[in-house]
């Protein structure tokens, strides 16, 4: 192609000898100029070096909400599917799951950094998210998969979906500032709804119903369900004040950890849940089981052979549970014997590897609709598809990141100085 563009011929017979040289590239952009890469698994874009300047995360993290905001439609609804490869957009019915996550994404960015219009971004989606709420009486309400689901006898309902809805209303009340009778009456029903898939006595979870009948299916779907429904009714707890949800949270963490489920994989809900369950009852136990969780996942994360930024929810999550432990002198002790040295190197790494998965200019533009995608993460698993649900866990994660960067790079200092 180079040879054609300078008008040259194409080379007939390959030369004897032929010479190797390395380029460097370069792109200007926004006043500034950047190297770019040009390693093993990282080739032709600029090094995010994000991690440790907050401008850049507070730049990115206020792009991707805009992303977020734009893709929504009238309705409520996102624009779920940006393909640059095929050039497609898609935004029919998809997972009402993904979609509560991208409620409380926005919630969270509103609740930094408050605005009008992110206010009002977010007052739709939480409509369209009741659209996938079915309930059968007046006392439970359920989380459809999907808009179309009919519910017929053969259909299913599943924890996890139902309790991330509860979430979600629980962050956008957070935002209204003020009673939302609606939303809290929802609320109620969707928490009532995860009830019924948990068994008081050994605090275990069925994780799919069948709808209507609300007969169990017999299936475990994620182990992951078990800790939002924990998650969900920690979160009630601080909600509402009644002790009936903390008592519950306990039953199934105890279940989980009992069972020894969670240790396939770097789970955020359950340490989102030891936190809560930490600081309400007041049981170092649950800092204790946390910290070694955590310690025991780093390097699973460090490697990089699965990748989320929910991983790096996990990893704030525990140096929140770290510094409050430090802090406590009846807690101090959880904390020794602690690798907190490669715990932060890894959470301040991992921040900047979430780069890698990022429209830059210099990658956006060998496709399609680059000025559409630019700015936005993408999915390597989805051949490089933005959509709505991409967005929302990198805007979650760097948000939690930015909220406690300056303990983080104290931390960081402080070990690596």
């Amino acid at each position: 192609a180079y040879l054609k563009l300078q008008k040259r011929g194409s080379v007939k017979i390959m030369p004897e000898k032929i010479r190797v040289f390395t380029t460097i590239g370069f792109i200007y952009d926004s006043g500034n100029t950047y190297t770019l890469m040009h390693d093993k698994y990282n080739f032709s874009v600029r090094e995010a070096n994000a991690a440790q300047n907050k401008n850049r995360l507070e730049a990115v993290k206020s792009d991707t909400a805009q992303k977020l905001i734009d893709s929504l439609l009238q309705n409520g609804q996102f624009t779920y599917y940006i393909s640059p490869i095929d050039g497609l957009t898609y935004s029919e019915d998809y997972l009402g799951a993904d979609h509560a996550k991208a409620v409380s994404a926005l919630a969270e960015q509103y609740r930094v950094a408050p605005d009008e219009k992110l206010k009002k971004a977010l007052d739709s989606s939480v409509k369209y998210l009741e659209k996938y709420i079915s309930h059968p009486d007046n006392d439970c309400a359920f989380l459809k998969d999907s808009i179309t689901m009919t519910h017929a006898d053969a259909e299913e309902v599943y924890l996890g979906d139902t309790a991330l809805a509860a979430v979600a209303l629980m962050d956008y009340i957070g935002t209204s500032g003020g009673r939302d009778v609606n939303a809290e009456r929802l609320l109620r029903m969707l928490m009532n709804g995860v009830c019924c898939f948990f068994d008081e006595a050994s605090g275990s979870f069925e994780h799919t119903l069948l709808y209507p009948s609300l007969e169990s299916d017999d299936c475990v779907r994620d182990w992951q369900y078990n800790s939002m429904a924990s998650y969900a009714m920690c979160r009630m707890y601080e909600f509402t004040g009644e002790q009936i949800w903390i008592d519950f949270a306990t039953s199934a963490v105890k279940n989980m950890l009992e069972t020894e489920s969670y240790k396939s994989s770097a789970d955020k809900w359950l340490m989102l849940s030891l936190k809560y369950l930490g600081k309400f009852t007041g049981n170092g136990d649950y800092y204790k089981n946390a910290l070694e969780y955590l310690d025991e996942k780093v390097t699973f994360i460090a490697n990089g052979t699965n990748f989320s930024p929910e991983y790096l929810d996990f990893l704030i999550t525990g140096y929140e549970i770290f510094i409050d432990s430090q802090q406590d002198e009846r807690l101090e002790e959880y904390t020794q014997g602690f690798d907190a040295r490669s715990f932060v190197l890894t959470a301040v790494n991992y921040t900047d590897f979430l780069f890698n998965k990022y429209y830059y200019p210099e990658n956006a533009m060998y496709f399609d609709g680059a000025q559409e995608i630019c700015g936005n993460f993408f999915s390597t698993d989805k051949n490089f598809v933005s959509n709505a649900g991409v967005a929302q866990g990198y805007l979650y994660s760097i948000n939690r990141y930015c909220e406690n960067y300056d303990g983080i790079m104290r931390l960081y200092g402080m070990l690596n100085g």
